[in-house]
């Protein structure tokens, strides 16, 4: 929970491009790809920590198939996409949001360089 804001400030302010829903569908071959991979796992004879039977509890193939595949489904088919919703109307209010970049000369700051170099002779 406390990586949320961070991401959002980092998905608002390094994308100033909308986002396209293709990548969405990255996303969730991955989260497929690993659930079946967990399936195989446990097929195979597969134990995580301490010997359980799952890498992770919701996961359990054994003893709570159902639980299981309704996880995996509740996952690739409602969460990734409400994620990804939400991280798209994050950045689609950053870019309506977003202030056109001032020239050079319309600016009262110094340019960047002038800026440190002034600061560099100030040093020394």
């Amino acid at each position: 929970m406390r990586l949320i804001l961070p991401s959002l400030t980092a998905i608002t302010d390094s994308n100033r491009a909308l986002m396209h829903a293709l990548p969405c569908r990255y996303s969730e071959l991955l989260a497929l790809a690993y659930a079946l991979f967990s399936l195989i796992y446990w097929a195979a004879g597969g134990t995580g920590y301490l010997g359980a039977p799952y890498i992770y509890s919701v996961l359990d193939w054994e003893s709570a198939p159902g639980i299981a595949a309704a996880y995996v489904f509740g996952v690739i088919a409602v969460a990734g996409p409400l994620l990804y919703i939400i991280v798209w109307a994050a950045s689609y209010a950053a870019k309506r949001g977003e202030v056109p970049a001032r020239t050079a000369a319309a600016s009262p700051l110094p340019a960047r360089d002038d800026h440190i170099t002034h600061v560099l002779i100030s040093a020394v």
